[in-house]
């Protein structure tokens, strides 16, 4: 299924969209996929949108890790850190070196 299609019903409902986070993202998700990275490649050619990743269960730092390896399309890592959940911590610092928006949850 492509996701490119949802692209004009997003852009009549949100007018002034600008960044699309893919959400639950783990490294089995597909959300790495080659299908999906070229769609989203494409959709940023027509939109103009940013994308992020937003991650969920005990894969986050294998996910963060893959959206660095793509910062030629991710823009930014959401995922879980508070004083109780501190594994991501050196993943997100790489993150931010990699030029990442790191935003937390």
């Amino acid at each position: 299924m492509s996701i490119v299609p949802q692209r004009k019903e997003s852009m009549s409902l949100i007018p002034g969209l600008a960044l699309y986070q893919t959400r639950s993202a783990t490294p089995d998700s597909g959300a790495f996929s080659d299908t999906v990275l070229s769609q989203l490649k494409e959709l940023r050619g027509l939109t103009g949108w940013r994308f992020g990743v937003s991650t969920r269960g005990v894969d986050h730092v294998a996910t963060i890790d893959l959206a660095i390896r793509h910062t030629d399309l991710f823009s930014c890592v959401q995922t879980t850190f508070n004083p109780l959940a501190q594994a991501s911590g050196e993943t997100l610092e790489r993150a931010q070196a990699a030029v990442l928006e790191v935003l937390v949850k």
